[in-house]
């Protein structure tokens, strides 16, 4: 039987993941293979406390060196919700990856890296869910009113212009 997780000598974690290429006019998916691809140095419960406690404004993605798309959640929220969401099922599932800078034994600078496992899924869950709860009460009653607001007072601005 083929393990999912490899444990390495240095105590990292290897997960094994299908290797798939994008063919033709369509970008048709192909497997070719599989692999193990590492898992990051955090364990799979603190990356998920981080990711649950600072998703809405992007915690997690900073924590990964993704900038951009830190800065991106922050502005919006996690994406009105809907990223950070989908962030923390891929992280219970174990399909959250990101792209990170580290040299390997055969010289990539860039390598698809994947969080590790999480020890309680049980509790991963029913926080996910609440946290899933939660965001559309922020994104409902917090962020929206402010959005109609500023929206309010441009177009205020805009008719006093004239």
């Amino acid at each position: 039987m083929i393990e999912k997780y490899r444990y390495n000598e240095d105590g990292s974690i290897d997960i094994r993941r299908r290797i798939t290429t994008k063919v033709g006019p369509f970008q048709t998916f192909y497997e070719i293979g599989e692999a193990y691809f590492p898992c990051m140095s955090a364990d799979g419960d603190s990356f998920f406390t981080i990711a649950l406690s600072t998703g809405l404004l992007g915690g997690h993605k900073f924590y990964t060196g993704n900038y951009l798309q830190g800065i991106l959640y922050a502005l919006t929220f996690g994406l009105l919700g809907f990223g950070y969401i989908l962030d923390l099922v891929m992280i219970l599932t174990g399909g959250y990856s990101y792209m990170s800078n580290s040299i390997t034994r055969d010289g990539a600078t860039k390598v698809k890296t994947f969080s590790q496992p999480l020890e309680n899924k049980k509790k991963a869950l029913i926080s996910t869910l609440v946290a899933a709860v939660g965001c559309i009460v922020v994104v409902k009653f917090m962020y929206w009113p402010l959005v109609v607001a500023v929206s309010e007072l441009l177009s205020n601005i805009e008719l006093s212009l004239y």
